[in-house]
């Protein structure tokens, strides 16, 4: 699959109310604490994805997480 990576326009604002910015960071932990289908960049030339380490942890994935995240936080 190819990669929009030449015609991509990223933009990026200040979040200034401590509501939203608490969601964002909320939700940004969830998402880095995936450990059952995330994947890492190997730091090779080859560009494998593994599977990140989960060390006896209990596994989290990172969309059943937030579906249930929301569900909580708006009834």
């Amino acid at each position: 699959m190819t990669r929009n990576l030449d015609r991509r326009i990223e933009v990026a604002a200040p979040i200034l109310q401590p509501g939203p910015k608490q969601t964002m960071r909320e939700v940004f932990d969830i998402e880095w604490s995936d450990n059952t289908k995330a994947r890492m960049l190997t730091p090779s030339d080859k560009r494998m994805y593994v599977r990140r380490d989960t060390d006896g942890q209990e596994p989290v994935r990172s969309q059943t997480a937030l579906y249930t995240y929301y569900n909580e936080k708006n009834p």
